[in-house]
């Protein structure tokens, strides 16, 4: 049982990418929550199967003029979705294959049924340091801590449309208002930033209710202009 009346949750980018795309997620983000602080953003990786002779993001493009590219990603309308239909533009090549999450695309691109994915580190590192997937552009404003030699989106002259991976803190909209503020006081301590930044999270964003505002209209805006649907 809950006595506090408190219930939170740390949610990704989703929360504001479902309701604006799928009908079952009636929840509205700006009466049913209230929101905590911003946890902190963090980049993800174009890649590809080391064995496959991509050494770089312009030979993947170059690739796609002559053969099919299959990308994988947990579903249409995902983060990882709507970054790639920006990429994949204009290029009739490039052809998505869906599935239920991230092990099961990882699995498909080891076992070369893929041509690319696009995850963080703590789904593809492990493989990376492996020698077994190879990152060919970072999807984030600035190259990473620990893949500096892989370019950024933008560094390449690509589609960066700034869907990048984020998680949140939020509470139910009924809890009480002072817990709330003594969770703020709390997430806004320096020593648990730096507990999230060495976790590999920027935690350097702007104050959670400002954040979801530019995000809700980014995706908003990503989702018309791709003609994104189910």
């Amino acid at each position: 049982r809950d006595v506090t009346g408190v219930q939170t949750c740390a949610l990704p980018i989703s929360l504001v990418i479902a309701p604006q795309f799928d009908k079952v997620a009636t929840y509205n983000i700006d009466t049913d929550f209230q929101f905590i602080d911003t946890i902190g953003m963090f980049p993800t990786f174009i890649a590809v199967n080391s064995e496959s002779n991509i050494d770089s993001y312009k030979q993947l493009v170059e690739l796609s003029k002559t053969k099919p590219i299959y990308y994988g990603t947990a579903g249409i309308g995902t983060s990882g979705h709507l970054t790639i239909v920006a990429l994949a533009d204009s290029r009739p090549n490039w052809i998505h294959v869906p599935f239920k999450g991230a092990s099961e695309y990882t699995t498909a691109i080891l076992g070369k049924n893929l041509t690319m994915i696009q995850d963080a580190d703590s789904v593809i590192g492990s493989f990376v340091r492996a020698g077994k997937i190879k990152p060919l552009a970072t999807v984030y404003p600035r190259r990473a801590p620990g893949y500096t030699d892989v370019p950024t989106l933008k560094e390449l002259g690509a589609n960066d449309i700034g869907i990048y991976r984020w998680f949140i803190l939020l509470a139910n909209s009924s809890a009480d208002p002072k817990i709330i503020a003594h969770l703020k006081q709390v997430m806004g301590k320096p020593e648990v930033k730096k507990e999230f930044e060495e976790l590999g999270l920027d935690t350097n964003l702007k104050s959670a209710s400002t954040f979801l505002r530019d995000e809700t209209r980014k995706v908003h805006r990503v989702l018309n202009e791709y003609k994104v649907e189910r």
